[in-house]
């Protein structure tokens, strides 16, 4: 056979295994990783809600240390209610910390509550308002409530009537 033959065959075989296909490209590695996380995390809800947590806390470390932001948030969760783990208010803060720092304001505002209270953190009023004005602010119903709380006692602000009022009503527009 000709080189040139040889050639035109194995690109031909290229083709129809998928390697050489530009009609539809191959997922990218982040493409698959995130697909990948994606289920894997469903994995871990599915296993929380079936309170099977050993399992639930083994992915959702997996995908926490990996920077998955609501893995971060449920093992906060896990910690703070002692499911599949001891309790733990300052390994519960810490991961709430991480899934805040990166938005998620159901995080954020486990960690104002965290503040308010000294609950694995040193009480800090100034620290609350600062993670409840962040959840408040993407339109957290109970961050917006306690943020109005703060002012109505300035508690880590000024006292401020007319801004406790403000938060109230964004809370109240929201059924709290």
């Amino acid at each position: 056979m000709k080189p040139i033959t040889i050639l035109m065959i194995f690109i031909g075989c290229l083709a129809g295994s998928g390697w050489a296909s530009a009609g539809s490209p191959s997922p990218t590695p982040q493409a698959k990783t995130a697909n990948s996380s994606a289920s894997l995390f469903q994995s871990a809800v599915s296993a929380y809600e079936r309170k099977n947590y050993p399992v639930a806390l083994k992915i959702f470390t997996e995908l926490a240390e990996q920077g998955v932001a609501q893995a971060q948030f449920n093992l906060g969760l896990m910690y703070a209610n002692g499911e599949g783990v001891p309790k733990n208010a300052s390994q519960a803060a810490a991961w709430y910390r991480k899934a805040a720092e990166q938005g998620v304001a159901k995080a954020q505002f486990n960690l104002g509550v965290r503040y308010a209270n000294g609950e694995g953190v040193p009480k800090d009023a100034s620290q609350a308002v600062t993670w409840y004005r962040k959840a408040a602010e993407q339109g957290h119903a109970s961050a917006q409530s306690n943020l109005g709380v703060m002012y109505d006692n300035g508690e880590g602000v000024p006292k401020n009537a007319s801004q406790a009022a403000a938060w109230y009503r964004k809370a109240a527009e929201q059924g709290v």
